[in-house]
């Protein structure tokens, strides 16, 4: 790859990464989906930044539990620095929404509800959010 002038980035801890972006994903699109907002919106409204905090809770306690650590602040900051830095732009899954296409719910929320059941760890915020996008869903796309 070097030969041929590829960039090689080499990530020692991929996991670590994955779950990261996971987190940001989990709060922030479902959130802006169900909510219909900005992406600013979630850390500047108190209580849609209580629902994303406690989104995050679950993905850190989930995370930890499959064998990756997170400090929760670190990973809240993360998600807040996401909201700031694109505080005018919309979630993809929020995009679906607008132009009734089934979302990624499922590969983003659902695999934290999953993996909590897996692990015996309780996701009811994460829970909420799929069965809400589920049920935006089947709205319009059983009309």
């Amino acid at each position: 790859m070097r030969q041929c002038n590829i960039t090689i980035n080499i990530i020692d801890n991929i996991q670590k990464v994955l779950w990261g972006k996971l987190f940001v994903n989990c709060s922030v699109n479902a959130l802006s989906t169900i909510m219909q907002c900005k992406l600013g919106k979630i850390q500047s409204n108190p209580y849609l930044w209580k629902i994303c905090t406690r989104i995050v809770y679950e993905c850190v306690l989930v995370a930890k539990a499959d064998g990756t650590y997170f400090d929760l602040p670190e990973a809240l900051e993360t998600v807040r620095h996401v909201c700031i830095n694109d505080d005018s732009g919309y979630a993809s899954m929020y995009q679906d929404r607008q132009h009734k296409r089934r979302t990624e719910i499922d590969k983003i929320n659902g695999v934290v509800v999953d993996l909590g059941q897996t692990y015996c760890i309780d996701t009811p915020y994460n829970r909420m959010l799929v069965d809400q996008i589920h049920a935006v869903e089947q709205s319009y796309l059983l009309s």
